[in-house]
């Protein structure tokens, strides 16, 4: 067992904080933080994927139907989301910048991650900062992901901790290659939920569309909610309220913006716990990272306030 997964910086220290990308992460882009004691003692169970996961070959079938009828409204939302992200993943280059915040209590936890992907190498920095600082850089390349994680911006100095890509996953429940981290399908979407956001649809605008996606916060979030226990030790995987997903994307069908509306009870490893809601917006890049592929310690450019 590798040391990392024993301990994190700080024991002891209690946090209310999410993020995803988006990664995207998305995109993870992106990681993500939860109430919790930010130690890990024990590897986590495998993640197993859902039975609710859609079939991606019908997905892009009904994709390629409405690209020949140039109106991708016609799409159910859940399909146009799973497609939108499927391009995503084809393409050589792109970048994210996320920045968001969750609220517990009184307290504020700010969110900011980037991410980037150059061929078959991946870099994601995941930070949050408020309560308390975490500061996470993990890359991907060939068949090992090496994480550097700390309480300060001093990524430089923080302990390279290598893992297999297998391990990775089983840990944080999606590698970085993976842009999208909940489960999206036809058994998942709901038309309406307790978020107070738009209801499931696909909106055809001027210059693209807008679609507005409801999530069942039991069957979307198996994947999440791996991510959020394992990097925070949280006694339970946490338990959603809801779960509303907004993506813009343009005339193509191609991701420029997500942004995630969701509230979830998280519970840490000492036993306390709290409602946390999120609001989180990221912007995909298609094109070619400026400053290149990032190392570990790369200066990154400064993060706006909002996008």
């Amino acid at each position: 067992m590798k040391e990392s997964i024993q301990t994190k910086t700080n024991k002891g220290f209690a946090i209310w904080a999410g993020l995803l990308f988006l990664t995207l992460g998305l995109l993870s882009s992106a990681g993500f933080i939860a109430s919790s004691i930010l130690f890990q003692e024990d590897i986590p169970e495998p993640v197993e994927r859902d039975p609710n996961e859609p079939d991606m070959k019908v997905v892009m079938a009904r994709y390629e139907q409405a690209k020949a009828k140039g109106d991708f409204s016609t799409l159910a939302p859940e399909d146009a989301v799973n497609a939108t992200f499927h391009l995503l993943s084809q393409e050589e280059n792109y970048y994210t910048v996320t920045v968001g915040q969750t609220k517990a209590l009184w307290i504020t936890q700010h969110i900011t991650a980037y991410f980037v992907k150059m061929g078959n190498h991946y870099f994601e920095e995941s930070n949050s900062s408020g309560y308390v600082n975490l500061y996470d850089r993990m890359i991907q390349e060939g068949d090992t992901t090496t994480t550097y994680w700390g309480n300060k911006p001093d990524y430089a100095n923080h302990e390279p901790v290598v893992y297999s890509n297998k391990e990775y996953r089983e840990m944080m429940g999606r590698n970085l290659s993976e842009p999208f981290l909940y489960i999206v399908s036809e058994q998942t979407k709901l038309e309406t939920g307790t978020s107070g956001d738009s209801p499931s649809r696909v909106i055809k605008e001027n210059d693209g569309y807008r679609i507005e996606l409801e999530l069942d916060p039991l069957t979307s979030v198996l994947a999440y909610q791996c991510t959020m226990q394992s990097l925070s030790n949280l006694k339970y995987k946490p338990t959603f309220d809801f779960v509303h997903l907004t993506i813009t994307t343009d005339a193509n069908l191609n991701v420029l913006r997500m942004d995630t509306h969701e509230k979830y009870f998280a519970t840490s490893s000492s036993g306390m716990g709290s409602k946390c809601e999120a609001w989180i917006s990221t912007a995909i890049h298609h094109e070619k990272n400026p400053i290149g592929f990032p190392s570990y310690d790369s200066q990154l450019p400064e993060y706006p306030e909002s996008l």
